[in-house]
């Protein structure tokens, strides 16, 4: 996809609010104009950029980011998401790298 509208940017570290609202107005685009291209309401676009709504399900995640022409790996949320499902996917080699981890010196417990 392109990621021409966010200025080459590959991804952002923005919240998902901030990044929206961004992409909106770099692409000139109105909530209206967005969610008809997402096939979300104007009124839910808004609620995400005011924070009454969270970050969306990452179904709705992938309709904005068409919507605005980026990848929905542009999202902060959406990367972090990702990288959630990985780690539960090899928890087991996770572990084993935690256990022989060092931090600061010392050992650490394992966390998981």
């Amino acid at each position: 996809m392109n990621t021409n509208k966010s200025n080459g940017k590959k991804y952002t570290n923005e919240d998902f609010a901030d990044a929206l609202l961004e992409l909106k107005e770099k692409s000139a685009l109105s909530y209206m104009q967005i969610a008809i291209k997402s096939g979300l309401s104007d009124t839910y676009l808004v609620n995400i950029v005011k924070r009454k709504n969270l970050a969306p399900k990452d179904e709705n995640i992938e309709k904005i980011a068409k919507a605005l022409g980026v990848d929905p790996e542009y999202f902060f949320e959406y990367r972090l998401r990702r990288l959630v499902d990985f780690i539960n996917l090899n928890r087991e080699y996770l572990n084993e790298f935690l256990d022989h981890v060092e931090i600061k010196g010392k050992k650490e417990k394992r966390i998981i």
